[in-house]
């Protein structure tokens, strides 16, 4: 799972103590193989060593125990509206739950989300700089007729004339 995570995901492959191996081995599964493949994988998403180690797994009792008690019937002395209320009032907890440790991932992880934007700033031009190529160019187009040139950028032969000055071209 350790390897298929790190491959899929394009991260360093991490290392587990032996502790840790042992800890998840010795470790009651309640559920099926993929209760193993989702604790490994939340384990290594939130690792930043690249070791993981008992605690990076130290949250794994208190969340099993929480699932298997999250689905527990609920009191039948109660009424279809009291217990549809009840229910809206656990999945509501479990999302505002979810959402804080969303957030507090997000917090952690600021440099991580600020390094997902696909412009860099040296792709960044000046529109000076732009500008100035544009009229460059329009100029080897039209082979230095200045009509046909202000005409290709939309500007008048005035505008031109004052950004040649300007520019020193």
């Amino acid at each position: 799972f350790i390897e298929n995570y790190s491959k899929a995901n394009n991260i360093p492959l991490p290392t587990i103590t032996n502790d840790a191996l042992n800890y998840l081995i010795s470790f009651n599964w309640p559920g099926n193989i993929r209760e193993l493949k989702n604790t490994i994988e939340t384990a290594i998403a939130l690792n930043k060593s690249g070791i993981l180690e008992i605690d990076s797994f130290n949250q794994l009792e208190k969340e099993m125990e929480g699932r298997l008690n999250r689905n527990l019937p609920v009191s039948l002395k109660k009424s279809p509206e009291e217990l549809d209320r009840e229910m809206i009032y656990r999945a509501l907890f479990e999302i505002k739950k979810d959402l804080v440790e969303l957030k507090q991932m997000m917090h952690n992880n600021k440099e991580i989300y600020n390094d997902l934007n696909p412009v860099k700033v040296d792709e960044v031009v000046a529109l000076d700089d732009l500008e100035k190529e544009a009229i460059k160019n329009a100029l080897l187009y039209s082979k230095g007729n200045k009509r046909k040139a202000a005409k290709l950028l939309k500007i008048s032969e005035r505008t031109l004339y004052r950004k040649l000055q300007e520019y020193d071209l």
